[in-house]
């Protein structure tokens, strides 16, 4: 009886070293989201004025088409800071880690990812509410002459039970939330499911599995099912866990933040725009793979717009890179070289007919995209010349371009003169000449003696400016995260625990919605 006591006390022993020892490995993974040395709450995101969000590139969360931003998450995000009156700016860490390590750095507000609400993460960050739920299933490729195959040839062929994973090797992306799961698959099927560790994103990996480069791999299952109508060879039946909540991460120190957002998610889920969102992304396939086989998907191509060379020719670098270009002409004509505003604007950079006279294109009509673009490259150094070649701040200068492309320099001049009057700085664009260029629509203040140019609506160039910046600042952070995901697709080397022996711009389409 003794003997069998002291062995019961000895299996409790080892199950529970063996159960701290696997909380601390978990807790590793997060250790890094447990500080709460930042605050920052909702009161310093309105006083800001923009919220910050962290997020992945893939068309679960945020992509980029046909120069417009995108993504299921994007859009609930950009409703939600019209909520709240600040404007939304996405930042796309180089890996999923940086997610959470930039969340306890301050650098970001949330985590808008797909994040799985866990138990175990609950620890270490706060969750919102949940504003989507899915499972995991297993995405294997389909033979070859699947469509000549009855049932039981079929289940011949591919995996229909998890248990039949023992033995195999399934490629996942390293510290996601599929790793986890397969990881306790394991455990739970007690027996090695072999893992190769990628730092690829789930469309690219299911696309390795369409293309026969690996066996399995795992994925959500909404973005599975959307991967299926593109793809046609993959099956995506078999399910590896239960269904999963998700929602957005935040701070502990970011309580307001969070309650701001259940509450925001409470409303906006009974809203027709909800279901509105959900559909556009998840329950359009035929869409989805259309987009997939656009030329101007950046997530396949790397490519903005049709005219990204075109840009590319015109840049005049640090001032005007091509994709500041690029932003430029998606705000004026959505890249449409048809475009013809109320005022006689023309062409993708919208020339007025004097503006492209003065730049030696007699007739703006008749304008090609290429000389189209060139002009308006052309304007912009000029007004960079004869205006604000002086200003030493890189970034303020642009502003100042940007402001004088769109209203003229001789009220961007006006507003400098009002900025100084009213105590402001004339050489700092937003807070100062932004503020004085929307007085500019007041008979206060365009009638005062040094306003040369008059009446301004000013609420135009001081919309303008902001919407071209962050446009451009996406821009730049979606072509990093072009680049960095080619050379992880390129470059990177799966670790394992195997043994080592075993379209027309400007026309709508059906997806388009009104961005502004």
């Amino acid at each position: 009886m003794r003997n069998i006591l002291l062995g019961v006390l000895i299996f409790v022993l080892w199950v529970w070293l063996w159960l701290e020892r696997h909380e601390a490995t978990k807790d590793e993974e997060y250790d890094f989201v447990m500080s709460d040395h930042v605050h920052i709450d909702l009161d310093s995101i309105k006083s800001r004025g923009r919220l910050v969000a962290l997020t992945r590139f893939n068309a679960n969360s945020f992509f980029i088409y046909r120069g417009r931003p995108m993504g299921y998450e994007y859009e609930l995000l950009r409703l939600f800071t019209r909520e709240i009156g600040v404007e939304l700016e996405m930042r796309i860490p180089s890996t999923h880690d940086s997610l959470f390590i930039l969340l306890e750095q301050g650098e970001g507000d949330l985590i808008a990812a797909n994040l799985p609400i866990t138990r175990e993460k609950s620890r270490h960050i706060l969750f919102s509410e949940p504003h989507n739920t899915t499972r995991q299933v297993l995405i294997q490729r389909l033979p070859d002459n699947h469509r000549f195959m009855n049932a039981r040839q079929m289940r011949e062929h591919l995996i229909s039970d998890p248990i039949e994973l023992i033995g195999r090797t399934i490629t996942v992306q390293e510290n996601s939330a599929h790793h986890r799961r397969l990881q306790n698959l394991s455990d739970e099927i007690g027996g090695e499911i072999y893992l190769h560790l990628s730092p690829l994103e789930q469309e690219d990996l299911i696309g390795m599995v369409s293309r026969g480069e690996t066996e399995f791999t795992v994925a959500d299952e909404n973005l599975a099912l959307l991967n299926r109508a593109y793809h046609g060879n993959i099956d995506v039946s078999v399910a590896v866990s239960f269904p999963h909540r998700l929602g957005w991460a935040f701070r502990h120190s970011s309580p307001e933040l969070k309650e701001a957002v259940d509450n925001w998610l409470e409303n906006i889920r009974r809203r027709p725009i909800f279901n509105i969102i959900y559909n556009r992304y998840y329950n359009n396939p035929q869409m989805y793979a259309r987009r997939r086989s656009s030329d101007f998907f950046v997530l396949q191509t790397g490519a903005i717009s049709p005219y990204d060379s075109l840009f590319q020719a015109n840049e005049f670098p640090p001032l005007m890179p091509w994709s500041l270009l690029a932003a430029i002409a998606y705000q004026e004509s959505r890249f449409n070289n048809a475009a013809v505003s109320w005022m006689g604007a023309r062409g993708i950079m919208q020339l007025m007919p004097g503006t492209a006279r003065d730049m030696g294109f007699p007739n703006v009509e008749t304008l090609t995209p290429a000389q189209n673009i060139r002009a308006g490259a052309m304007y912009l150094q000029w007004l960079y010349n004869h205006f604000w070649r002086d200003m030493t701040d890189t970034t303020e200068m642009i502003k100042f371009m940007l402001a004088s492309y769109n209203a003229g320099p001789g009220s961007v001049r006006d507003a400098q003169r009002l900025a100084r009057s009213l105590g402001l700085n004339p050489n700092v664009w937003d807070g100062n000449v932004a503020e004085a260029i929307l007085k500019l629509s007041n008979p206060r203040y365009f009638y005062r003696p040094y306003i040369r140019h008059g009446f301004v609506r000013g609420y135009e160039p001081f919309n303008y400016v902001r919407d071209i910046m962050a446009r451009w600042r996406m821009y730049e952070e979606v072509l990093e995260a072009v680049a960095t995901r080619r050379a992880a697709a390129e470059g990177a080397v799966a670790t394992t625990n195997e043994p080592k022996n075993a379209e027309n711009y400007g026309e709508n389409e059906e997806d388009d919605y009104d961005e502004e």
